[in-house]
């Protein structure tokens, strides 16, 4: 590697009207979750085509595309000059963005040649900048044809890559562009091209040969450093690692499933062992406190890999080491580790074997994981042990996030998922029960910088909710903590994550699967839930008023205005109410209290419900009067239906008319810009002939920094009535 330094002679990228030649090798990488050493075998190739084997080099050009969308933060993006089908405008055309295509049309099945007859056309089109998606023997296509009269930088998708023009991820590749087009001055350094041997490769030699340099921007954080071949000498330190390892699975005291990386480290502490192990592929071992060590099965691919493991019962181990001079710990060489894999064992449960040397090797830059899963990648981010011999591990950064300082972000990230996980337990250890309720109310204001997230319990799952995008890796960390330490631990089994600030608010399951039903609980009352629509149908924050009813209820008549699913309905007959009437606009809604109605055992011959707008139906209310008691509980906002401010005192105008003799009214409302003083005002201006009776406040898990905006709830009663 040889650093430009003459400032005359020195070349460097600006951003001032860039031109950037996008290339994608389609079949990049995919042999590296089949256990193959590389791509290049044609039948490999002809499975990928068909749809047998998964594509990795895609997925990786589209989360490159969308993190620098991210980080462009609605700037403009440069013009990108891309090639046909999926070696480019697929993905282009997918995420809405703009570009300019190659007019050369590709073969049937795309190899080297289409790689070289593209890379042709971007040239002669005056590129500034190559980007392009594939591994060693993509880069070496590339360099046979570019040299050094572009800059290249390569967004890694092959097997094991030990060229040093690669990012060492897809969204640190954005990071890198999105500073040369934001203006920053980037250097360039001429890097090795490398490619090896596949036959021998695949025997278990290591054959990497130079092909060339090519000029990639200057970014150490970035940019993945050309591996360090060779054994490792300190044998007695790897033994020492051997013994700590089985000092590990002694205290254990129980059967472990070993998932062993590759690599001469791994290899050598395997036959410490006992064990026959593969040099560059993933082996599978079981420790019994009994017998010893026993291989199971060498060289398993990902699919094989993720079904022995959902056989296998008690505990897991993960045994992986760093790829030298590079850092890699996930990655590169392993990718039968899938996500999928990863999730499963687990970061805890992952034993990282280094010796210092290695490490000290990295001067000071963090142990790198490239999973394909940008989420889960993040989730790994922060500290790791490693040992590096017998009792002795030390704490080492892992995650290009840690570069650049970015180690206090990920510090601060922790604590506030921290902070959501620890609320959550407080909550869940207070009560025991199987009672639906909020875990964590961030909307309240009381946890600076979680205004946006809340947490649910409706048994036997977790629903998070986002009231907007969250930053990069809280959803994965706080996921990864929800399953660590609630899911089987408190009969938990599913974490649900919805999206409130997308159109829709969809909800999507992160762990296990919804039930079906999915219901609430309310002591021994439940309420079917919906994971299709923006409020899942059963409200927690007004339990005090649902209390409330229950202790007064009984033989009462009730109208229940703005009923929704009509959990207030269920509560009151229950409580032994002599009637109700509900009323909403959606009929859905109502079909839904029916069945909350139904699965409870409830009957329905004293209950009524009307699909009506509550505006154009106050005279068959009226007939249907008066009541002992009213329900008023409107949406704070319902274009076309209902605006809090507008439309809420039309409704406490007809109370005079609605609550009978002794009756009273409670008037709900959860719209934090309205305050309660106001809003008491309110319904005084409207209801002259009632009274204040009550107020009702909620409970502690709803608190708020400025009560005054958290839901109302006032208890009216007419003046000189009897006691109701």
């Amino acid at each position: 590697m040889n650093t430009i330094e003459d400032k005359d002679e020195q070349r460097s990228i600006m951003a001032n009207s860039i031109r950037i030649g996008f290339l994608v090798n389609p079949i990049a990488g995919v042999g590296g979750p089949t256990a193959n050493k590389g791509s290049d075998a044609l039948e490999l190739q002809k499975q990928a085509r068909e749809g047998l084997i998964a594509l990795r080099a895609p997925l990786r050009a589209k989360q490159f595309l969308t993190a620098l969308t991210v980080l462009m933060e609605g700037g403009a993006l440069p013009e990108f000059i891309t090639c046909p089908g999926d070696m480019g405008q697929d993905y282009f055309t997918e995420l809405g963005f703009t570009c300019q295509c190659s007019t050369i049309a590709l073969a049937e099945q795309t190899s080297a040649q289409d790689t070289l007859n593209q890379l042709a056309f971007l040239l002669d089109q005056k590129i500034d900048f190559l980007l392009f998606v594939g591994g060693d023997g993509t880069a070496r296509d590339i360099c046979s044809l570019i040299g050094n009269r572009v800059p290249v930088l390569g967004i890694p998708s092959g097997v094991k890559m030990h060229s040093g023009v690669f990012a060492i991820a897809p969204e640190p590749a954005a990071e890198l562009v999105a500073k040369l087009l934001n203006g920053e001055l980037t250097a360039l350094q001429e890097q090795e091209v490398r490619d090896i041997d596949e036959l021998a490769f695949n025997e278990g030699r290591v054959r990497s040969r130079h092909y060339g340099e090519m000029l990639v921007p200057a970014g150490n954080q970035f940019v993945q450093h050309v591996k360090q071949g060779g054994m490792e000498v300190e044998e007695l330190v790897l033994l020492d690692m051997a013994a700590e390892l089985r000092e590990r699975l002694d205290m254990l005291d129980e059967s472990v499933t070993l998932v062993f990386g590759p690599g001469s480290t791994t290899q050598i502490i395997q036959r410490e062992l006992g064990l026959d192990a593969t040099l560059l592929g993933i082996d599978l071992a079981v420790f019994n406190p009994g017998s010893g060590f026993e291989l199971l099965t060498s060289d398993i691919s990902a699919s094989e890999l993720e079904a022995a493991l959902e056989t296998r019962t008690g505990a897991v181990r993960l045994v992986i080491t760093a790829i030298g001079g590079q850092g890699h710990i996930i990655g590169r060489g392993n990718q039968q580790l899938s996500p999928t894999v990863l999730q499963y064992i687990g970061k805890d449960n992952t034993w990282v074997v280094a010796t210092k040397r290695k490490l000290e090797n990295l001067n000071k830059r963090p142990l790198l994981v490239d999973s394909n899963d940008p989420q889960l990648d993040f989730t790994w981010a922060g500290f790791i042990p490693v040992i590096c011999g017998y009792q002795d591990v030390i704490l080492y950064p892992v995650g290009w996030q840690m570069n650049e300082g970015g180690s206090d972000g990920i510090v601060e990230l922790d604590k506030r998922v921290e902070q959501v996980v620890e609320r959550c337990r407080e909550v869940l250890a207070a009560d025991q029960s199987l009672n639906s309720r909020r875990l964590f109310h961030g909307r309240g204001g009381l946890w600076s910088g979680l205004e946006w997230c809340c947490v649910d319990y409706f048994y036997p799952c977790i629903l998070v909710t986002f009231f907007k995008e969250p930053e990069i890796g809280f959803e994965a960390k706080l996921v990864s903590a929800l399953r660590s330490h609630f899911i089987s631990i408190e009969s938990l089994n599913t974490v649900l994550v919805q999206y409130r600030y997308l159109l829709g608010a969809p909800i999507e399951c992160q762990c296990g699967q919804i039930p079906e039903p999915w219901l609430a609980t309310r002591n021994e009352l439940t309420f079917l839930l919906s994971s299709s629509q923006q409020n899942v149908g059963f409200f927690l924050d007004i339990e005090p008023a649902r209390n409330w009813l229950e202790s007064i209820a009984y033989g009462k008549h009730i109208l229940n205005l703005f009923a929704y699913t009509c959990a207030f309905s269920v509560v009151a007959e229950a409580a032994g109410a002599e009637s109700i009437v509900n009323i909403d606009m959606s009929g859905r809604s109502l079909s839904v209290g029916r069945d909350n109605h139904r699965i409870n055992g409830l009957p329905l011959r004293q209950v009524k419900f009307l699909p009506h707008n509550i505006f154009k139906s106050w005279g068959k209310l009226k007939k249907e009067g008066p009541y002992d008691v009213v329900i008023v509980d409107p949406p704070s906002y319902q274009k076309g239906s209902f605006i809090a401010q507008k439309d809420y005192p039309k409704v406490l105008r007809k109370m005079a008319d609605l609550v009978g003799e002794g009756g009273v009214f409670i008037a709900c409302l959860n719209a934090p810009e309205i305050s309660a003083e106001a809003f008491e005002q309110i319904i005084e201006g409207a209801c002259p002939e009632f009274e204040l009776d009550e107020r009702l406040y909620v409970g502690e898990q709803f608190a708020d920094i400025a009560p005054a905006r958290a839901l109302k709830m006032f208890i009216f009663r007419k003046l000189g009535d009897v006691e109701a």
